[in-house]
């Protein structure tokens, strides 16, 4: 295999975080299984850090000429979402895996800094 050389180009997601979340995801669903048929308790454990290094040894793409610079803008719109915000509209990217029965939400919207005192909440 022969590296390209020239700017590094970033990927349109973070890989290292995605790749990680669906093995913890997976870690949970194991140990929930292995609870429910071993007993016991199970700990998971992902780290960032390995889960990038098994990126990066997986390899480079053979030919990086034809990976698109930029995600494709009709793929991007499906992804994406807005909420309101104090100050302004959000934008964000949707959840990949939405669930009928218990779809997303937010009970509050992301506020500026300071917003609210740094104090415990009145019992």
């Amino acid at each position: 295999m022969q590296l390209r050389v020239g700017a590094p180009r970033l990927l349109p997601v973070s890989a290292i975080e995605s790749v990680s979340a669906y093995l913890m995801a997976y870690g949970v669903l194991e140990a929930l299984a292995r609870r429910a048929t071993e007993g016991g308790s199970w700990l998971v454990r992902v780290s960032l850090v390995r889960t990038g290094k098994w990126i990066a040894d997986r390899g480079a793409i053979e030919d990086f000429a034809l990976v698109p610079a930029e995600f494709p803008s009709a793929e991007l719109e499906k992804l994406r979402g807005e909420m309101a915000s104090p100050r302004s509209a959000i934008g964000h990217l949707n959840p990949v895996l939405v669930l009928s029965e218990t779809p997303p939400a937010w009970a509050r919207p992301p506020v500026p800094q300071e917003t609210h005192p740094a104090a415990w909440p009145a019992r």
